[in-house]
């Protein structure tokens, strides 16, 4: 399910951003995802029969269109003004909050009432979160907007700079897919307890808010190549101590690097996308770093963690993780210079 929403998500986000580019819109389209996403939860999640393709279809639906979603509202943040960029850190941390408060209350509308209760509720925070957009401006247009052909595209990638960054936040992403897949392998391994695997994921959603305040203001001050660089030694360093821990309360206490390796991961992406990339290629230029970076390693780290660990221990693969961040690491020095 999760390698066919993967697939599904990179060509749509791909078509997505091109069509924010060419007609100069992010809203309309955020709201065509929002619309459809509610949607397929709504059935996905509900009693309609006993057919297990219908529902695998839906749910992969729902997770890439939620995928799209997310990336979207992102992306229209920065591109509303200067202001709302300065303070996308401070915006962003809703999502973690909600991260956090959400695991509790599905968790609790689940065992209270099971999964078919579900579609109300999201219908509900969806109908809110429309209501919500309704007075927000559109992302800001080029002033000579032109019509975007696929020689902008070709522009894009020839973009030596933006390519490198996408390599760079691939290869960080296809270790931070292991926090999901390897890490809770480990963690059931060892017998931890439901309790602490939720209080692993729990406590990463919290620890994460303060860098995504104030994390701009570092990015300000030493450049966001330099605190990428940082933010994959620390990787590094956080996969490490994982593969390396022995008990559930060492894995969550080692979360608490999320403080630094998420926020800064996210930041920088964005910072590095809009200032490699000409105007008028932005919405493209974020999608398809997220088409890549977020989808590609859902499908090949899956495939990756079942294969190696036919050879070898969940913890060599999380200590695997840890020294492939060496490599994003060093081609941070070959980054340009970019200032907030």
């Amino acid at each position: 399910m999760w390698t066919v929403s993967a697939l599904i998500g990179i060509g749509a986000q791909l078509l997505v951003g091109y069509l924010s580019d060419k007609y100069q819109r992010i809203k309309r389209y955020f709201l065509i995802s929002t619309i459809l996403m509610l949607i397929t939860s709504a059935l996905g999640y509900s009693a309609l029969g006993n057919s297990i393709s219908l529902y695998f279809l839906l749910i992969s639906l729902f997770v890439a269109l939620f995928k799209i979603s997310s990336n979207l509202i992102e992306t229209w943040i920065i591109q509303v003004n200067h202001e709302v960029m300065s303070n996308f850190g401070l915006i962003r941390i809703f999502g973690s909050f909600g991260w956090a408060v959400g695991s509790i209350i599905v968790a609790q509308i689940i065992d209270n009432y099971g999964f078919h209760e579900l579609p109300l509720w999201f219908t509900l925070c969806g109908l809110v979160t429309l209501l919500l957009i309704i007075g927000i401006p559109d992302s800001q247009k080029v002033s000579n907007k032109v019509n975007l052909e696929m020689k902008d595209l070709k522009e894009l990638l020839s973009n030596k700079q933006y390519v490198l960054s996408v390599v760079i936040f691939f290869i960080l992403f296809i270790v931070y897919a292991l926090d999901s897949l390897t890490v809770v392998d480990k963690m059931i391994e060892i017998n931890s307890t439901s309790d602490q695997i939720g209080l692993r994921w729990g406590f990463q959603a919290i620890v994460e808010i303060p860098l995504m305040i104030f994390g701009f203001k570092f990015i300000q001050r030493f450049s966001a190549k330099k605190i990428l660089g940082f933010t994959a030694l620390i990787f590094g360093i956080r996969y490490a101590l994982y593969g390396l821990s022995e008990t559930a309360n060492q894995m969550i206490l080692i979360s608490v690097l999320q403080a630094i390796t998420f926020p800064f991961m996210l930041l920088t992406q964005k910072v590095l996308v809009n200032d490699y990339t000409p105007l008028h290629l932005r919405a493209s230029g974020h999608m398809v770093m997220t088409a890549v970076t977020s989808n590609i390693p859902i499908i090949i780290v899956p495939l990756l963690n079942t294969l190696l660990h036919q050879y070898i221990s969940y913890s060599q693969i999380l200590l695997l993780g840890g020294i492939l961040c060496l490599i994003p690491m060093i081609l941070t020095f070959k980054l340009e210079r970019v200032d907030v």
